[in-house]
């Protein structure tokens, strides 16, 4: 991008990227503790750590908001 533009590019040129490739990382947590009780009945995802209690939806929650 620096290159091409020979010199800094326009904000919104570096946003979109950043911005797609952080979403993703709030929206994970936030789907697994939405879906815990869920995932508890599926085989694929019974060993999620919500799901195992190895992570308490108390400390998972704030995780997630966090991240978004």
């Amino acid at each position: 991008m620096f290159l091409a533009q020979q010199g800094v590019p326009d904000l919104k040129l570096v946003s979109s990227p950043v911005s797609a490739a952080t979403s993703p990382r709030g929206a994970n947590p936030l789907n697994m503790y939405i879906d815990r009780d869920i995932d508890a009945l599926m085989d694929r995802t019974s060993q999620r750590p919500l799901v195992t209690g190895m992570v308490s939806p108390a400390s998972a929650s704030p995780s997630a908001s966090r991240s978004a």
